[in-house]
């Protein structure tokens, strides 16, 4: 696996980091490299990375990727999966007694099913909706604040009935599998002070497309400084602000210093912190830059929150993944 001077500085990164990428710019195997190299910091430790990604294809690319590369004995030392992989398996599944409504258990609800078939006929009926609406009831998620979000497509009278029937049923779909985690987290500190000591990265593919659930899940880690993040995203789309000063990695409560922050929102604003710049990065670079190939001044590959000196690491590691 090669890696350019911009790529290497970006995985060699020791704090947290704002990664920019465009499109065709190898932020897979960024990612990739970074987990390697992640992987011989918590070597021999009982530590943990969690790689968090925006889709199911992706999560297969970036494990097959790693698997290709990792020695056979390394596959414990991380897990790959969507936000709603990851809240299910490190949250939901263990804590949900710990909600009224999914005390006894739940039922993962997904359109394959009868009874989701059935509600979905009987609402559509009743609202007098048109039947190719019963699409819309997928995209049904409820925000950090329990109120269904806006969709145009179906009335909120309904939105918010939907969502009360699958409370009295303890069925939890896929966007409620985030809604869900997202309220222990914040109910319950200790379930977020948990996964900060597990995981000591926390890597985020595709960032700006995360949901307010997903950030608000993050966010609860990110309180403790115990877990670095490493967040990739798309300049063509709402950029996002990261933290900009390293927490302290003792601190067994949330850290609330200022100016610490992950994410407070989404923001169309790239971070105004180091630029690592490509060799003559102002010209245009087609066969890395994808559509933004045309754009002034575009980057050939990140910005980055800050850079200090890169720090060594085993000849293992580099002998496989930083050939030159």
């Amino acid at each position: 696996m090669r890696l350019t001077d911009e790529q290497r500085a970006a995985v060699a990164e020791p704090g947290h980091v704002c990664l920019v990428s465009c499109p065709g710019s190898g932020k897979t195997r960024v990612i990739v490299a970074k987990l390697l190299y992640c992987i011989e910091c918590i070597r021999d430790t009982t530590r943990r990375i969690a790689c968090i990604t925006h889709t199911n294809a992706a999560a297969d690319e970036v494990d097959t990727r790693l698997r290709e590369t990792c020695f056979s004995d390394e596959d414990i030392y991380y897990e790959v999966a969507t936000i709603h992989g990851f809240a299910l398996q490190n949250i939901l599944r263990p804590f949900h007694q710990l909600l009224p409504e999914l005390r006894q258990g739940f039922t993962i609800f997904t359109p394959d099913m009868d009874a989701y078939s059935e509600k979905v006929r009987e609402l559509v009926q009743r609202y007098d909706l048109r039947a190719f609406t019963s699409d819309e009831f997928e995209r049904i998620q409820r925000g950090p604040d329990g109120n269904p979000s806006h969709l145009d497509t179906l009335p909120s009278d309904l939105q918010e009935e939907w969502c009360a029937w699958l409370d009295e049923n303890a069925y939890v779909t896929l966007n409620e599998i985030v809604y869900h985690a997202g309220r222990l987290v914040s109910i319950y500190p200790h379930i977020a002070s948990a996964l900060a000591s597990r995981f000591a990265w926390v890597l985020v593919d595709e960032f700006q497309d995360s949901s307010p659930g997903q950030i608000l899940i993050l966010k609860q880690i990110h309180a403790y400084g115990r877990t670095t993040f490493f967040c990739v995203g798309d300049p063509t789309n709402p950029s996002i602000v990261l933290l900009v000063r390293r927490p302290n990695s003792s601190s067994n409560s949330p850290n609330t210093s200022k100016p610490t922050r992950l994410i407070d929102s989404l923001e169309t604003s790239v971070p105004r912190q180091t630029f690592v710049p490509a060799p003559n990065a102002s010209a245009p670079r087609n066969h890395r830059c994808g559509r933004l190939a045309n754009t002034p001044n575009a980057p050939s590959l990140l910005r980055i929150t800050r850079l200090e000196a890169l720090p060594k690491v085993s000849l293992r590691y580099f002998s496989r993944l930083c050939e030159s």
